[in-house]
């Protein structure tokens, strides 16, 4: 009998690029590490949950580059094949491209079911406890300037948004005084990538192309 092992480990990227470390005490009123997004990579390849459902990438393959941390979950006997039978199933039913919900059944749901499918561990609570702290906020520390950029956003052209700071973005110039606010719209889909054209940083108007959706026989 095969008793291959696999090992599988979890991507964490900070969406807000070291901004919310910066801009959390202001905006909500408590320090926040970052805006986390997380994906399983196993088998080969990055796998994760958005907009458009299950998607699938080279490692490292998305808009957001290499991660920030990565952290080894362990090993799994679970072969390629039962693997991507789970994940049809669940594509079909709790993680559809419409079940996305930013805070409630996002990107880290689907990571700490998927690791603890495969290795039986969960993902770091800090991330998954992240939502909670969101709104938690009091309602008193919300303005208007500084919100979530929804320039990408899932099903029209793409482009780079010059004023893009990570998944944050400055609407007007901030200047002392001005109030802050956390606004909970944002829909992130991280299945973006780079055009593989594209040498070097993006700059205002390039071209962003989408990762492959999870393809499934």
């Amino acid at each position: 009998m095969d008793h291959t092992k696999f090992p599988v480990k979890l991507y964490i990227y900070d969406l807000s690029k070291g901004m919310a470390r910066q801009l959390s005490p202001i905006m909500l009123g408590k320090q926040l590490d970052g805006i986390w997004h997380t994906s399983i990579v196993v088998y080969g390849e990055e796998f994760f949950f958005g907009g458009v459902g299950i998607s699938s990438c080279q490692p490292g393959g998305t808009v957001l580059g290499e991660p920030n941390t990565v952290i080894e979950l362990g090993s799994t006997e679970v072969t390629e094949e039962i693997f991507m039978d789970y994940l049809s199933s669940l594509g079909e039913s709790t993680y559809r491209g419409d079940r996305y919900r930013l805070f409630e059944h996002n990107c880290n749901t689907f990571s700490n079911e998927v690791g603890l499918f495969l290795t039986g561990r969960k993902i770091p609570s800090y991330i998954t406890d992240l939502p909670a702290e969101v709104l938690s906020t009091p309602p008193s520390l919300c303005g208007t300037p500084l919100s979530w950029d929804t320039s990408i956003s899932v099903g029209h052209p793409l482009s780079w948004d010059s004023t893009l700071l990570g998944p944050l973005s400055l609407l007007g110039p901030l200047s002392p005084g001005t109030p802050l606010s956390w606004d909970p719209s944002l829909s992130w889909d991280p299945s973006l990538s780079w055009d593989s054209s594209l040498l070097g940083p993006p700059s205002p108007g390039t071209p962003l192309s989408r990762a492959s959706p999870l393809s499934l026989p």
